[in-house]
């Protein structure tokens, strides 16, 4: 191995995975925060189910999108480290500026800013842990990466809550701005600390150099990652539909699932941050982890198509938990049902990041991440929640009906992503096989 594909050491690569933990965490923190202080923002504005859904999903998805493929361009040609530092700056200035909002449309294009900073993520992770880890160790990298998503979540919901009572007895007074307090002042909090974590990954992480196949140059052109896609459409198509469906699943019941507990089953505000917070944080980080073992087992075994058998049991096993966790109305049968229900389907968490590791040739994957990143989030995020606000308002009777209409969410996604994935395995298994022989002769 030359020096020039040498690995950076195993001090300085957990450091690096470290740090993109954290901003993985932060990421999460300033876009899952909304989720919980849906009502405070809907009394401030006098704003609607589908205006608040605009708010959680469509407007961080519009530019989340619009920003993905040259981000994921930048991570393929570009310094990663310089593009995550601009990126977490960019984000978190956006989220102190949705504490500055003064109505629904300022709100809303702050929160598309959060999206532009948060695009640049994905891509630049993914490219840089399989230059930072050996190939056995990279299912576990990317899961504890991604598990930093799940502790962000996590905290925004369990702070989220007390959070919201103690800023609403402090009053912070700015300049252009006037006086900033409760929900408002909450997002000024959380997004203030990620302009520091930004500055902290540009000034001490040392970007490791690109490991690729022999025949590969430093970064694929623009006509040769095309002529990927072409000769692996169908494949990339169904796996990402797959995915993408998953996300949708997931983002149903993680932005109207602490709405639901509050308006079917009456939790207060804290309650609901608290219940969801252990989901998304202890429970679901736990999950990723188990999940990213388990599939580095099936990698052992042979199993090449392991990150996609843990997607089939995860979810196959937790949607019948889910749907009927959020149609029962007993509090003990949907806290019971719900928890198992996300407990299986976030064994898939980190598993994205390791299909497109397997799948993708090394100079594609910043790209790659970035496409798929661009389908998922518009499934996921930007129309899943709006659907589901869509049911409540028009299907379901208005507010109460919000379970209802995320267990139908979860169904349609959910039965999707089992079709779309199942089909794609086969191919899927030939293109990962071929992946890793070409990576093994580097």
């Amino acid at each position: 191995m030359t020096a020039e594909t040498r690995p950076a050491s195993s001090g300085h690569s957990n450091y690096v995975l470290f740090l993109l933990m954290l901003a993985f965490m932060f990421s999460f923190i300033d876009r899952t925060l909304m989720s919980l202080l849906i009502d405070p923002i809907r009394g401030s504005f006098g704003l609607s189910e589908i205006q608040i859904s605009l708010l959680v999903g469509f407007s961080f998805a519009l530019f989340y999108t619009v920003m993905g493929i040259p981000c994921g361009i930048l991570a393929d040609r570009w310094s990663r480290k310089t593009l995550v530092a601009i990126g977490i700056v960019v984000w978190s200035v956006a989220t102190v500026f949705c504490g500055l909002a003064s109505g629904f449309w300022f709100l809303f294009f702050a929160r598309m800013m959060v999206g532009v900073g948060e695009a640049s993520l994905g891509p630049a992770a993914y490219s840089l842990i399989p230059d930072l880890f050996p190939p056995d160790r990279v299912g576990r990298a990317t899961s504890l990466f991604i598990a930093g998503g799940s502790v962000g979540a996590g905290l925004a919901l369990v702070l989220g809550g007390n959070l919201l009572d103690w800023t609403s007895h402090i009053t912070l007074t700015l300049p252009w701005f006037g006086e900033i307090s409760g929900w408002k002042l909450a997002f000024v909090i959380v997004g203030a600390p990620g302009i520091l974590l930004g500055l902290l990954f540009q000034f001490t992480v040392q970007e490791p150099p690109r490991i690729a196949p022999k025949s590969a140059s430093r970064s694929l052109a623009d006509a040769e990652v095309v002529q990927f896609i072409r000769a692996n459409g169908r494949v990339l198509l169904l796996l990402a539909l797959g995915t993408s469906a998953v996300v949708g699943s997931n983002y149903s019941w993680i932005i109207w699932g602490p709405s639901f507990f509050i308006r079917v089953h009456e939790f207060t505000l804290p309650q609901a941050g608290l219940l969801f917070g252990i989901l998304l944080g202890f429970v679901g980080i736990a999950s990723v982890l188990i999940g990213g073992a388990i599939s580095d087992r099936f990698m052992k075994r042979g199993h090449v198509d392991g990150p996609l058998r843990v997607y089939l049991i995860a979810v196959a096993v937790s949607l019948p938990c889910l749907i009927a966790g959020f149609l029962s109305t007993n509090l003990w049968v949907s806290l019971v049902l719900v928890t198992v229900g996300v407990s299986i389907v976030l064994l898939q968490g980190g598993m994205i990041g390791v299909l497109i590791i397997q799948l993708c040739p090394a100079g594609t994957r910043g790209q790659m991440t970035a496409i798929y990143g661009i389908v998922s989030v518009m499934i996921g995020v930007g129309f899943a929640p709006t659907g589901t606000a869509w049911l409540t308002e028009y299907i379901f009777g208005g507010a109460i009906g919000v379970g209802k209409s995320v267990a139908v969410s979860i169904l349609v996604f959910g039965v999707i992503a089992l079709l779309t994935i199942w089909r794609a395995m086969p191919a899927a298994r030939e293109l990962v096989t071929r992946n890793l022989a070409e990576r093994a002769a580097a």
